[in-house]
């Protein structure tokens, strides 16, 4: 018989290996873990080696200057106008002079003080300031942004479909900066999940605050001479014209509908198309905050005692205890004395604060304004906005103010942004094409507050600081109720008579400053350090 053949054993069949509800969830975590581990490092080493130290200082260093007088070192460092030291009374160093930094000088002055105002740039309001690009407008309004304003936020950040976008996200700016996705959480915290009856709530209580500002801020334009002229304050009345888009300025329309027919008799260069609402208020103020902020520079530097050091950029602090006894600048050491020290940087806030180890959450809302120059022709006379822009008349010239957009301390003009901003602009008003054609853009970072509340009081923890910023869209209107609020806190006064007030309290709302400019600083330079001997 033959031999039977020898075939290999046959391979079993392995049927597929079947994993429980329990151990899909369990990788799934560990994969959710590692893309977070992943991406944490990837962004922390950015913001360690890539990360760009916003400067309170300005974009050209002025020539030094020969010392005067002898500082904490000896006669070097020494700021040439610290020989002229602060008086034995009541005296301050303001830092910053834009519209905040000026009112509040203004105030401390009336009440006794003599007061340095310390500024990076050229002086009040200058450009690349909120108070350079500020709109104007004076309405009792304060718009706190809720839930359904981020689903607004978030379309508008899509990369597809056309149509203007009001709200833009730098990338490249922010991914790597800790400072702004801090901020970011505080600000979620205060609008995303905060609920409706919180934040009416807070409005309620606010807008009495901004009324009285309101109203300061008109008593002074008519107590300094030639002021109210300077600012072209009036009450103008305002329309709003509503669209197809939502958003924006959309937000804020308050007042009674109107047809086309009466808005033409109105305001008849409002431009608007078929479909388009018109809502009016004829009791908004409206004023123009540059030349607020530079004829009130000048008249204190000229009636009351006070002086601006310009180009004079901040660049730390010298702490002794409870007190900042001296700050270094870019032109040498300031000495502070007995004197109180009054923080009033707008969008750099953030980094004074991180100077003295606080967190202050304001972060820079670029925006940008068109200066339209009449050329002595008819212009505007009512404030008119829709959900992409907001024109303001100025005496001479109309300015027209767009774009929220994130993306660090950068106050270049994109032309890309400007040409859509302008081309909104030609849609609001129509008859002045031609002229917004030939406009210029100026491009301002306004302080956004994460609470959308100013920061007005005692810097905690220290006995001669305080602090008085943001936010951007109601700062310049109210700048004079809350400088005198500032100085009433500074004199030991309560000012009881002010409600609301109690909200402003910077104290509650700052942090320690643990992921900000000074951790990723001090970072660089140890790497910077542990590196040199391999260089």
């Amino acid at each position: 018989a033959p031999m039977a053949q020898e075939h290999p054993p046959a391979r079993a069949y392995a049927a597929p290996q079947r994993h429980t509800r329990a151990e899909m969830a369990s990788r799934m975590h560990r994969l959710r873990r590692a893309a977070a581990v992943g991406g944490g490092t990837v962004c922390g080493l950015q913001a360690l080696l890539l990360y760009r130290q916003p400067s309170w200082r300005p974009a050209a260093s002025p020539p030094p200057l020969p010392p005067a007088g002898a500082g904490p070192g000896g006669a070097e460092g020494r700021h040439p106008e610290s020989a002229r030291r602060l008086s034995q009374g009541k005296a301050a160093v303001v830092v910053g002079a834009g519209v905040a930094g000026i009112c509040s000088a203004h105030r401390l002055a009336k009440r006794g003080y003599e007061v340095i105002i310390l500024d990076p740039l050229d002086g009040a309001a200058a450009t690349g300031s909120s108070s350079a690009a500020a709109a104007g407008g004076m309405d009792k309004l304060h718009k706190f942004s809720t839930s359904s304003d981020w689903a607004k936020m978030l379309r508008q950040l899509v990369p597809f479909g056309d149509g203007f976008r009001f709200f833009y996200v730098s990338w490249p700016d922010v991914v790597g900066d800790l400072f702004f996705w801090r901020w970011l959480a505080r600000y979620a915290s205060e609008s995303l999940f905060a609920s409706s009856t919180y934040i009416e709530e807070k409005k309620a209580q606010f807008l009495p605050v901004v009324e009285w500002g309101i109203a300061e801020t008109v008593r002074t334009m008519e107590e300094v001479p030639g002021l109210l002229a300077a600012s072209h304050c009036r009450e103008a009345g305002s329309v709003m014209v509503l669209g197809a888009s939502s958003g924006g300025y959309a937000s804020l329309a308050s007042g009674e509908a109107m047809s086309a027919d009466e808005v033409k008799n109105f305001e008849p260069l409002v431009g608007g198309g078929p479909e388009a609402r018109f809502v009016v208020n004829p009791e908004c103020r409206i004023g123009e905050c540059v030349s607020f902020t530079r004829h009130l520079a000048a008249h204190c530097e000229q009636t009351l005692q006070i002086r601006i050091l310009r180009r004079t950029a901040v660049e730390g602090f010298d702490v002794r205890g409870d007190r900042v006894a001296g700050i270094h600048t870019s032109r040498g050491y300031v000495d502070v004395g007995d004197a109180s020290v009054v923080l009033c940087g707008g969008a750099w806030s953030g980094i004074l604060c991180d100077m003295l180890g606080f967190f202050c959450p304001i972060y820079p809302l670029k925006g940008y304004t068109l200066l339209v120059d009449l050329e002595g022709g008819p212009g505007l006379q009512r404030l008119a906005f829709d959900a992409a822009v907001y024109a303001v008349p100025a005496g001479p010239r109309l300015r027209v103010a767009s774009i929220g957009g994130l993306g660090g301390w950068d106050v270049s003009v994109d032309p890309s942004i400007e040409a859509a901003v302008r081309a909104e602009a030609e849609k609001l008003v129509p008859a002045l094409k031609d002229k917004i054609e030939r406009s210029s853009a100026v491009a301002g970072l306004r302080p956004f507050s994460a609470d959308e509340l100013p920061l007005v009081g005692r810097l905690p923890g220290f006995s001669n600081v305080l602090l008085n910023t943001g936010p951007g869209h109601t700062g310049w209107k109210c700048a004079a109720g809350f400088a005198e609020i500032l100085a009433s806190i500074a004199d030991g006064d309560a000012c009881a008579s002010v409600p609301g007030m109690a909200l402003l309290d910077p104290a509650p709302r700052l942090g320690t400053a643990l992921t900000g400019p000074r951790l990723l600083r001090e970072a660089r330079t140890a790497l910077r350090t542990w590196g040199a001997p391999f260089a």
